[in-house]
């Protein structure tokens, strides 16, 4: 596959969108989580309790929908 190839986990997100392998609209919306992924492996320290605390109690099943948006493409397409 002729698909660009990210330096990043949010530009890998957003690269994944804009070839429609998952919504595009989806993509922007986790996006936002993987810049969390990065404070809480790189600078944990500087950790906004406030917005984790939403994700644990609002966007947990976002890593479902992920998963279903992969093997729905997966079973399109291989």
């Amino acid at each position: 596959m002729n698909i660009e190839k990210p330096d990043t986990y949010r530009g890998t997100i957003l690269a994944l969108g804009k070839e429609s392998i998952i919504p595009a609209s989806f993509a922007k919306q986790i996006a936002n989580m993987i810049s969390l992924r990065n404070i809480l492996v790189h600078d944990y320290m500087k950790i906004d309790e406030e917005i984790m605390i939403d994700i644990l109690k609002n966007h947990l099943e976002d890593f479902a929908k992920f998963i279903g948006h992969i093997n729905t493409w997966l079973e399109e397409n291989y």
